[in-house]
Formats: C-alpha cells, sequence, structure tokens
C-alpha cells in the first residue's frame, strides 16, 4: 500500500512516471499478498495513469493482468475496473462497449450503496450521450443537477467536473457567451477551493 499511497503523491505532483513506477511496484506486491482489492484498486487506478499518458496499450494489458480477479473483488472495485475498461473503449471509439461497461459499473455501485460513486458514473454516461450529440439540452440540464447534488453530497471535485462538461455542453451547442460564462464561474470555485 505504501507504493500506491506514494504513487498518488506523484501523480498528484505531476511526477506521471514516478506514479506509473509506483503503481507498478505496488501491483506487483499486492498480487504476491492476494490482496484482492488493493489488486484491483491499483490496477485500475495505473490503468487509467497509462491512459494520461498516452499508453493506450500498456492501459489494456495492465488491466488483462488482473481480469481473473475481477470477479472476487468488492462491489465498489470491480466498478473501477469495469470504469477502466470504459475509458479504454471510449478512446477507441467503441461507444457501445464504454456504455456496457458504465452501465455495469452504476450497477454494482449502486450495489455498494455509493451514491457519490453512483453520481459519477451517471456523469460519465451523460458525456458519452454529449459526445454522441444526444439532446443536448435535456443533457445539460441533467449535468446541472448532478452538479448541485456532487455540492449537496460535498463532493467538491465531481461538482467542479460537472461544471466543465456542462461548458463543453454549451460549446457543443454553439453558445460561446454562455460557455464563457459558466467557465468564469468554474475558475472561481477553483480559486477558491486553492485558498
Amino acid at each position: 500500500r505504501i507504493a500506491f499511497n506514494l504513487g498518488l503523491s506523484a501523480r498528484a505532483e505531476g511526477d506521471l512516471v514516478g506514479a506509473a513506477q509506483h503503481f507498478a511496484e505496488a501491483l506487483e506486491a499486492l498480487q504476491a499478498a492476494a490482496a484482492v482489492d488493493f489488486v484491483l484498486q491499483t490496477a485500475a487506478t495505473w490503468s487509467e495513469l497509462e491512459l494520461l499518458r498516452g499508453q493506450p496499450q500498456l492501459a489494456t494489458e495492465i488491466l488483462a493482468r488482473v481480469a481473473a480477479q475481477v470477479e472476487q473483488g468488492s462491489a465498489l472495485r470491480q466498478a473501477a475496473i469495469a470504469q477502466a475498461q470504459a475509458r479504454l473503449h471510449e478512446l477507441a471509439g467503441q461507444s457501445s462497449a464504454a456504455r456496457e461497461q458504465l452501465i455495469r459499473a452504476r450497477e454494482l455501485r449502486v450495489q455498494a450503496k455509493s451514491e457519490a460513486w453512483v453520481k459519477a458514473t451517471d456523469l460519465r454516461l451523460l458525456r458519452l450521450e454529449m459526445l454522441e450529440n444526444k439532446d443536448l439540452p435535456r443533457l445539460r440540464v441533467r449535468i446541472e443537477q448532478l452538479a448541485t447534488e456532487f455540492s449537496r453530497l460535498g463532493e467538491a471535485r465531481d461538482a467542479l467536473l460537472a461544471q466543465l462538461l456542462h461548458i463543453e455542453a454549451w460549446q457543443l451547442e454553439g453558445d460561446c457567451a454562455s460557455a464563457q460564462s459558466s467557465a468564469s464561474a468554474v475558475r472561481e470555485a477553483i480559486q477558491q477551493l486553492a485558498d
């Protein structure tokens, strides 16, 4: 777990290479210790990091390394793997496969009674719909609702992610003035968090 936490710290500091090294070390040690939930969380986190680094093949390989252990994990850890797989599908342009994995992640998070994680998955599903240009005004309203719900739950980071997605929706609709206005509000919220 120490290597995993070091990886999280390195990622937060912007050291993606160092974070990847720590996650690799953590995954090896956790697999040796048969700590399934930690193995799955580490694999999901490391896989998503490799996507940030532009390494989709490595991200796929990481998830393949733990595939046999997924069903042994808790619902939340299985959901983390499903979400990482969804991201891979999304980046490969496979919307249907991405949606299937996100729906699986959502079901697992509902089963785990994790309201904040369910809403975070809802946000990912809305983003997928938005990228397919499905009824943008309706999606914008739902995104706004999620931002409010995240704030109520004390999930400031997810509330900001929802607000950023809201800006994307305005842009897709061609309403640059509303997008800029929303962006100004998000900048202020980020500055308040930093203070």
